[in-house]
């Protein structure tokens, strides 16, 4: 039941930072935020090895909090390719996180071929992270000194007036924002229970070997990644609306496919709850950033940020309860109903956005 605890707390110091990024950002800049935040993963990094070498599931912990809190400030990469094309967020946002692509295949195989590299296993995959923060550091060197984000200071250095902030009960009102946090929490939510999940079935219940769950793992990345190349070029010829719903469809088809609870369907969970959280984060990341205007975007950002890693977070901290008390056919159901309730939302707001 603790099992997934430290992916939780990946997004618990996603969930901690998110809000305050997007002012992080107006304070000292993008670059400055960045690089911060690739130190971040080092030392998350670092203590995890540490916790591997010495035993220390709290330090475990402790080290994956703060690769969430890198996590939290990488997710304003997309937000920094949205400002640079005006008029064109949706493909911006998708091309960015088409890099996951990569991630997708490189990303278990660094983790299983360091894994044993220390003694203790998985120790090296945990030093892998912090050399992968570090090289984050080092390419974000490169970006521009100056605010990244577009926005002008004042005299007295803020880049937002007190008079351009909107009141979170006028964001909860109108429905873009609405449909933005609705398609990310049960996005988020259905993606991270389920990944989460998925590794301990296969393991505990469905004794799959390491190899095999390595290769579900790389199918659900690429589900979740892939799309990425391919919705720019769907933008000019389907709705967002549309390619959610299609893409909701999938993710239920998917889950009831689970049901069956066999590695081939386990798998193909796995892939199409990826390919729906794609869709579902972009097109909730586009409905979030164009339902605030250009003044109101770092007090709006930072309340739309919390909703996807809220999600995250929920369902990372349950995954393990839910297998381990109530099954993993519990959990597809879960999924379902939120996705449902998603779908619901999308439909009855579908002439006001």
């Amino acid at each position: 039941s603790l099992a997934t605890l430290p992916m939780a707390t990946i997004s618990l110091g996603s969930v901690a930072v998110a809000p305050i990024v997007s002012r992080l950002i107006a304070r000292i800049g993008a670059r400055a935020t960045f690089i911060s935040g690739g130190m971040v993963a080092v030392l998350g990094g670092l203590f995890s090895w540490l916790a591997m070498i010495r035993g220390v599931f709290v330090l475990l912990c402790m080290g994956t909090f703060f690769v969430g809190v890198y996590q939290a400030i990488a997710n304003y990469y997309r937000y920094i390719a949205a400002d640079s094309q005006p008029g064109k967020e949706g493909k911006s946002v998708a091309v960015v996180l088409s890099a996951g692509v990569a991630a997708a295949v490189v990303g278990p195989v660094i983790a299983t071929v360091t894994s044993g590299l220390f003694g203790s296993l998985y120790a090296g995959s945990y030093l892998a992270v912090s050399v992968l923060g570090f090289g984050a550091v080092i390419t974000l060197s490169f970006l521009p000194p100056q605010n990244v984000s577009g926005l002008p200071s004042d005299k007295s250095g803020s880049q937002t007036s007190s008079l351009s902030r909107p009141r979170l009960s006028g964001l909860l009102k109108r429905p873009r924002f609405i449909i933005g946090a609705s398609l990310s929490i049960a996005g988020c939510f259905s993606m991270a229970l389920i990944m989460s999940g998925a590794p301990l079935e296969m393991e505990h219940n469905l004794h799959i070997q390491e190899s095999a769950r390595m290769f579900a793992m790389q199918l659900h990345m690429v589900g979740m990644y892939g799309p990425m190349l391919v919705l720019p070029l769907l933008a000019n010829r389907l709705s967002l609306s549309r390619q959610v719903f299609l893409a909701i469809l999938l993710g239920v088809l998917g889950l009831m496919a689970g049901l069956v609870n066999s590695f081939p369907t386990v798998t193909i969970t796995l892939f199409s709850v990826g390919v729906m959280w794609a869709v579902m984060y972009a097109a909730g990341s586009t409905f979030l950033t164009t339902s605030y205007s250009y003044h109101e975007r770092h007090f709006a950002r930072g309340i739309g940020e919390f909703f996807p890693v809220f999600g995250l977070a929920a369902g990372s901290l349950l995954a393990g309860v839910v297998i381990a008390y109530l099954g993993w056919n519990f959990s597809l159901f879960i999924c379902i109903i939120l996705l449902a309730i998603a779908a619901t939302l999308l439909w009855g707001y579908r002439n006001n956005i």
